[in-house]
């Protein structure tokens, strides 16, 4: 009996044990990181002279984790993490992660959401187009803020001469001022569709 429960803690150990379905994701190829001097006068120019605190990567398993789980209604395909490069306020270089998954509704090819989760870090200029967001509405779609818990949020809508039945749309939400939510949904996915996709969210994930 001790034999065997050495062996099944070796095997966990050394990867053997379950892994939850929803940590798997496909990871980013490796980088190396460009050795940049403090540059402060280009740095105010690429952030917009912001101030920011910049806080430290959050893991990937914890992003992967805070995505919409695969529901009845929505099937979703294996995530994929990225990692992209960003001046810092110091004029220096860091990278900051993006991790992008594909959600199809009800088996349906044509309806489809992409979702991508990023991870800000503070970093002003992953914030600053938010800026530009405004509601509106007219003949051909419309903005309109979303009402979420712990995020600021908004929808937008361009309808199609059937309406929402062959119309697009997308939800961009902005979680703890650090974490960018972008939902493009496919053709004829409805504004209550990606409404649900965004309330969804593991919030509690983003520690």
């Amino acid at each position: 009996m001790r034999r065997l429960t050495v062996l099944v803690l070796t095997a966990t150990l050394l990867g053997g044990g379950c892994r939850s379905p929803e940590l798997a994701y496909q990871k980013a190829p490796p980088t190396v990181a460009p050795v940049v001097q403090p540059n402060p006068a280009g740095a105010k120019a690429s952030t917009g002279g912001a101030e920011a605190t910049i806080t430290p990567q959050l893991a990937t398993e914890l992003l992967v984790r805070a995505l919409p789980d695969p529901t009845d209604a929505w099937t979703a395909g294996e995530a994929v993490e990225v990692k992209l490069p960003i001046p810092l306020p110091d004029g220096t270089r860091a990278e900051y992660t993006r991790v992008d998954r594909e959600y199809r509704k009800d088996g349906d090819a044509e309806k489809f959401a992409r979702i991508s989760l990023t991870d800000t870090r503070g970093i002003p200029a992953l914030l600053l187009f938010l800026d530009s967001y405004e509601a509106y509405e007219n003949e051909s779609g419309y903005r309109k803020a979303l009402d979420q818990t712990d995020s600021l949020g908004w929808i937008s809508y361009a309808l199609g001469p059937n309406g929402e039945t062959d119309g697009t749309g997308s939800v961009t939400l902005l979680i703890r001022e650090r974490f960018v939510v972008q939902i493009d949904g496919g053709n004829g996915v409805s504004a209550a569709d990606l409404e649900a996709l965004a309330s969804s969210f593991n919030v509690s994930a983003l520690k």
